[in-house]
């Protein structure tokens, strides 16, 4: 009896210490994706490449939640995870949602040209497209309106004007032919929500979304009004300088964009967007079913592989971006991950820090960060070329051929010619087998008049790639001119 009494509680000290070291394990693995989450968003922090909030949930649970950098430079006012930024493109998922719930009370129908809810939109269009067609930006309908400009968002605009404007325009192609992305589309969604329920589109979004849900900290952005824990925006120029975003009314895109939020209400829309709670199952499945361009509606659809699994799991993600700001998604449906990245910078290489991120949470390693710009150009301007060159050649600091290349574009275009010359002369100095390297410094070179080192230049490249003709290089120098 007392063998089988010793026998039994052995068995269960051995079954409580495998479960003890079972749950050590998994709150190591936890500990230390933390740790990398942590160390990614510093790095890039360090870079110059992020300011804002994020937030990260592991199997849906919030693991991660930090502010990096600062809400308000001038001041020094930190970011935390309570600033609200703006989320430009998310707003366009909340307008789905408003959709699709009154696609369920059979108020709206997917498939009906949407000219029976919007007479103002001009028939010949409103005709073709459907409710469906906006959703997936497969409508055709031009994505800003024609003969936009970057100053004419600066007025404020209501949306039966956006849909006077939306008029203006012919469609690009016919619907469900091809994808195109249309805040246009969207700014018609958020008319026929007004028309159907007969309430502005900030009150529908206001009773329908944000009080169920108990979204406090978002809603639509206005110049007016004194939000408290706003960030300010800012831009970040290619050398790293940072400045001022200029000022941009964010009402020209109603239902397309135009809201602010933070990271803890992010997490409570994924949370909500995985129940019941706003849609029945049926209509959720219809916004993450993807399409032409691998569109859903008001949301992207794609797919991501575990370590050492290898089969895809169904990735939903959103990106936003406006003056001085910039946010990204990612729901990672089948685990229950989340991540959210909010920022008060514009130019932040969005796509490379969530995929490194997500590759922490689903045990793959990351992707080595490419060295930032900043040091080289500080060098350049200070202390010059041979300084320049002595550092940076051969050592792991030295940025890409292609990412130095971009500097001096982008110097060249903000009217710093003389530096871009010298960021061109130490690319070839970097890069000497590369054909590009010598096109773009006999550009500088032109730009400056110095024709003749110009053509000195050109005629080295055409030697180092000589598949390629002078007009090749002029329609080379003409695209980079337009990405710039």
């Amino acid at each position: 009896m007392k063998r089988r009494e010793h026998l039994a509680a052995l068995l269960v000290f051995i079954s409580t210490s495998l479960t003890s070291l079972t749950g050590f394990a998994q709150e190591s693995s936890k500990a230390a994706k933390i740790r990398e989450i942590g160390k990614v968003l510093e790095t890039y922090h360090e870079y110059g490449q992020f300011q804002g909030a994020a937030l990260v949930a592991l199997h849906g649970e919030v693991i991660y939640r930090k502010g990096i950098g600062l809400a308000n430079v001038e001041w020094g006012i930190p970011n935390t995870p309570e600033t609200r930024y703006s989320i430009a493109s998310h707003g366009k998922a909340f307008t789905a949602v408003l959709i699709m719930q009154l696609v369920e009370k059979k108020e709206l129908d997917l498939h009906v040209p949407i000219a029976k809810y919007l007479p103002a939109y001009r028939k010949d269009n409103a005709e073709k497209v459907t409710i469906h067609h906006l959703l997936r930006h497969t409508s055709g309908v031009p994505g800003v309106p024609s003969e936009w400009s970057e100053t004419q968002n600066r007025n404020p605009y209501t949306l039966d004007r956006l849909v006077e404007l939306a008029n203006l325009g012919e469609l690009e192609f016919e619907p469900e032919t091809r994808f195109a992305y249309s805040n246009n589309g969207y700014n018609l969604l958020a008319a026929i929500i007004e028309r159907v329920t007969g309430q502005t589109y900030e009150q529908v979004l206001q009773e329908r979304i944000l009080d169920p849900l108990g979204m406090k900290d978002t809603g639509l952005v206005k110049h007016q009004p004194i939000v408290a824990r706003r960030a300010s925006n800012y831009n970040r120029l290619f050398w790293g300088e940072l400045v001022n975003a200029p000022y941009m009314d964010e009402s020209f895109a109603v239902g397309a964009g135009g809201m602010y939020s933070t990271v803890d209400d992010m997490f409570k829309w994924d949370q909500a967007l995985r129940s019941d709670r706003l849609l029945s199952p049926a209509s959720r499945e219809l916004l993450f079913t993807p399409g032409l361009g691998d569109a859903g509606y008001g949301w992207g659809v794609g797919t991501y592989t575990t370590a050492g699994d290898g089969n895809p799991n169904t990735l939903v993600y959103g990106f936003g971006g406006t003056n001085g700001a910039a946010s990204v998604t990612y729901r990672l449906i089948e685990d229950n991950h989340l991540i959210v990245l909010l920022g008060n910078i514009r130019q932040v290489p969005r796509q490379e820090i969530v995929t490194n991120l997500t590759r922490v949470l689903v045990g793959l390693p990351v992707t080595p960060l490419a060295p930032p710009l900043r040091p080289l150009h500080q060098v350049l301007v200070n202390q010059g070329l041979d300084a320049a060159i002595e550092r940076f050649v051969g050592s792991p600091e030295l940025p890409t051929e292609n990412l130095v290349n971009q500097l001096g574009y982008d110097l060249m275009g903000r009217g710093r010619l003389n530096t871009a010359i010298r960021v061109f002369q130490f690319n070839v100095a970097a890069y000497p087998k590369a054909w590009n390297t010598y096109d773009s410094l006999a550009e500088g070179y032109m730009e400056a008049g110095d024709y003749l080192t110009a053509v000195e230049y050109y005629n080295r490249s055409l030697q180092l790639n000589p598949g390629k003709t002078l007009e090749d290089h002029r329609v080379s120098r003409g695209e980079r001119r337009v990405l710039r």
